[in-house]
């Protein structure tokens, strides 16, 4: 057992035996009353209920004795009473002594009675005295049960003596008399034993019940706190969750007429917590609050909102966006956890009330929202809700919706552009382009395809292109019997473990050949699991299928991605096209000369103006696509031109 527990339970039992010996003393000073005036009147009785010719004068003496006694003990009730109302400090061993002291003089003036008076009474008047002496220690059973000694003792003075007297005396008729009141002494000892055992375990019962009660009154009332607080703050960081965080929010509100908050969210932290496991994420999360909280003052209140979110109500306005600058260059700071030093970020997005919100729904979801498109336009900076910000928003929650609905019901097209020869003017490939109309608006997609990668589309939406492409293949190949179609691929599609084998399936319901298909992949597929993606690859040109490696030159790497990566194709982006008159032509040089020597072919993209594509044929560029061979146009419209 622990020394506190142990230190504990020994100071609730010292206070329950306190507790359990004030009563038992109560007891006896309550009976005392009654007790008083019972022997009062029996004295009485005894003094002047029978005929004392001879002794009248010595038997008022001990009555004045006795009535002296009863006084002291109705006096010493009165200042148990007095002092038990001031206080409880040493009651006990002030007053248990003088009342067993004055008991115990009553026990012997009974007694005295019995044997200064025996040969003056009469048969009748110790005959008498015999019973109501046996009757006072019959009683003092119960009177004293709450001290064992005292009734063992009491009995045995008030009524042994007497009876010894008469077992001894000379008249014959009084020995039968003694030996009963010396049997009925014992009696009445052993009674006193049992009735004050009884006494001993109610109060202590009494007082285990009292402390119990309060015991669990007061485990009740801690646990009613520690549920309380586990209800409001956030376990992991010891900041208030939601609920905790929207009780304090209602409160300001109706004290405050102005105040801000500040939508929090991490940048990086996912991919830290996924790549080395949620400990280091949960350390990490309870050091970022650590910081939070000492970047703030007593009067800001901070929550965990959710993840990696954090709410944070401030009622200062002036000096707002240093605050919130301040809290982004703390937060920042690379933190220590298992020897590593970690680097995270935080994009903050702020609202006022009431201008932006009225109820503090609204202005949470506001802050989020500021949050959010900041996140999208920048991470790591302040930014400030407005009502430009919300339609943004609003819109891009209508787009997300609507095209999930157009992905299930084939309301999106797909346009072809194709790539050409530049030497004979022939159709080489096509590139598949998504394309998307809502109620006669054309929707861009570099609009609708970052909305479909940020809200889960973007894998139905390209497996949506690539069945379409495949079917339409069906007909293109017929008139271009030679040309492949490009379908671009997204990062999360290629990143799926079962879209190979979602392309098998494909090609054999549609019935195409896998000749007749390229996948073109952007360099940003190999930022992230590099060695499953080149497995794919190479599964995938098992299949006959030709990669294309997508806007070369703007994303993950440069020209070492050539030399690693088995694809087919290089299609430089038009960036490099636009420039080719600068330093664009040397890059397209050193990439084409590069490709063409690992046997890859190259297309250039974007072609625009002849002097574009004469300088990429002088550069040894031969397959264009761009505005100056064709626009990208739907199957129809391809058909009809072929025709």
């Amino acid at each position: 057992m622990e020394p506190a527990i142990s230190d504990q339970l020994d100071r609730n039992t010292s206070t329950s035996q306190k507790s359990g010996r004030l009563e038992a003393l109560h007891l006896l000073y309550k009976n005392n009353i009654l007790g008083l005036g019972v022997t009062q009147i029996v004295a009485l009785i005894l003094v002047f209920g029978f005929e004392h010719p001879n002794d009248m004068t010595q038997r008022l003496i001990w009555l004045c004795a006795m009535t002296a006694i009863l006084a002291v003990r109705l006096t010493d009730y009165f200042c148990y009473v007095t002092a038990r109302k001031r206080s409880q400090a040493d009651l006990y061993s002030r007053f248990i002594k003088r009342f067993s002291f004055n008991l115990v003089l009553t026990a012997l003036a009974w007694s005295v009675y019995g044997i200064w008076f025996h040969e003056t009474a009469t048969f009748v008047s110790n005959i008498s005295t015999v019973v109501i002496l046996a009757a006072f220690a019959g009683g003092s059973v119960n009177f004293l049960s709450s001290n064992r000694i005292l009734a063992v003792t009491y009995s045995t003075l008030v009524l042994l003596p007497y009876s010894v007297v008469l077992i001894f005396s000379a008249a014959s008729g009084f020995h039968m008399f003694g030996w009963l009141g010396a049997f009925f002494t014992f009696v009445m000892c052993g009674s006193a034993f049992n009735a004050s055992h009884f006494t001993k375990q109610a109060i202590a019962h009494k007082y285990q019940n009292q402390h119990l009660i309060s015991h669990m009154e007061k485990e009740i009332e801690d646990r009613t706190k520690q549920l309380d607080r586990l209800s409001r703050f956030d376990s992991l960081t010891n900041l208030l969750n939601r609920y905790g965080f929207l009780k304090a929010l209602k409160r300001v509100q109706i004290e405050n007429e102005h105040y801000s908050l500040m939508f929090m969210d991490l940048d990086g932290f996912k991919s830290i917590n996924d790549r080395l496991g949620h400990a280091v994420g949960d350390d990490l999360l309870q050091q970022a609050a650590a910081r939070l909280m000492s970047s703030l003052n007593e009067r800001d209140l901070v929550g965990r909102w959710g993840g990696d979110e954090f709410l944070v109500l401030t009622l200062d306005r002036e000096g707002l966006e240093q605050k919130a600058n301040g809290l982004i260059e703390d937060i920042s700071r690379p933190y220590v956890i298992n020897r590593m030093n970690l680097s995270i970020g935080v994009t903050i997005g702020v609202a006022h009330y009431p201008e932006h919100g009225r109820s503090y729904d609204l202005l949470i979801q506001n802050a989020d929202i500021a949050m959010y498109q900041q996140k999208k336009a920048e991470k790591g900076q302040v930014g400030f809700f407005s009502q430009a910000m919300y339609e943004k928003y609003t819109r891009e929650l209508t787009l997300k919706d609507q095209l999930e609905d157009a992905i299930l019901n084939n309301h999106l097209e797909l346009y072809y552009q194709p790539i050409f020869d530049a030497r004979t003017k022939e159709v080489v490939s096509f590139e598949a382009l998504c394309r998307w109309q809502l109620d006669g608006e054309f929707i861009p997609p570099d609009e609708f395809i970052v909305i479909a990668e940020q809200h889960g589309l973007i894998q139905s939406l390209g497996n949506w292109v690539l069945k379409r492409a495949c079917e339409d293949s069906v007909s293109l190949s017929q008139m271009y019997p030679s040309a492949a179609i490009g379908i671009n691929v997204s990062v999360i599609q290629f990143q799926d473990d079962e879209f190979v084998e979602l392309i098998e399936v494909v090609l054999a319901e549609v019935g195409v050949s896998s000749a007749n298909i390229h996948l073109e992949l952007t360099e940003s597929v190999f930022a992230t699991d590099k060695g499953g993606l080149l497995k794919r690859i190479e599964r995938v040109r098992e299949m006959g299928i030709k990669v294309s490696l997508d806007d070369f030159g703007t994303g993950y790497s440069s020209l070492s991605v050539i030399q690693d990566i088995g694809v087919d194709v290089i299609k430089i982006d038009r960036a490099f096209i636009n420039n080719i008159f600068k330093n664009g032509s040397a890059i397209i040089g050193a990439v084409a000369h590069m490709s063409q020597s690992m046997g890859q072919g190259v297309v250039a993209e974007g072609v625009e103006t002849q002097e574009q594509a004469d300088q990429l044929i002088a550069n040894g560029i031969y397959h264009h696509q761009g505005f100056l061979y064709n626009k990208p146009m739907p199957l129809s419209e391809l058909m009809a031109r072929h025709c």
